[in-house]
């Protein structure tokens, strides 16, 4: 099953791209849930509910579907929901990898790398985004 939901992945990906650059919003629509779905058949094929590791993955998964979905849509209320979805699925990546394991030190390096990156973004950002976005 994993191999056909790689390939139904790619294909899905693809058609996402295509509606992307065509500005196709019901093409994005059906698209973007079915590339997602097909990571979480693709994860769950490839046995992630079998160790902690990968239930912190597929959990992160299912909340990123969820963001996907819930970005779809322009209504404040509902993309602010799907960026929760995101944050939340992002805070599972990191739950995996501490039950995996990580070196703290090497963690802390990185941080303090990325540090410089996150402020550029930001003062990019920070003047594009209105009221409560902020």
């Amino acid at each position: 099953m994993l191999i056909p939901a790689s390939i139904a992945c790619g294909v899905f990906c693809a058609a996402l791209i295509v509606s992307e650059w065509k500005g196709s919003k019901v093409g994005n629509a059906i698209a973007k849930p079915l590339a997602s779905s097909c990571f979480l058949l693709a994860a769950w094929s490839a046995g992630a509910l079998d160790t902690p590791f990968g239930t912190a993955v597929f959990v992160a998964l299912v909340l990123s579907w969820w963001g996907d979905v819930f970005l779809l849509w322009t209504r404040r209320a509902v993309f602010l929901v799907g960026l929760v979805s995101f944050l939340l699925g992002h805070v599972a990546y990191a739950a995996a990898f501490g039950v995996r394991g990580v070196d703290g030190p090497a963690v802390a390096i990185t941080a303090g790398v990325l540090l410089v990156p996150l402020a550029l973004v930001a003062r990019w950002l920070m003047p594009k985004l209105s009221g409560g976005m902020k």
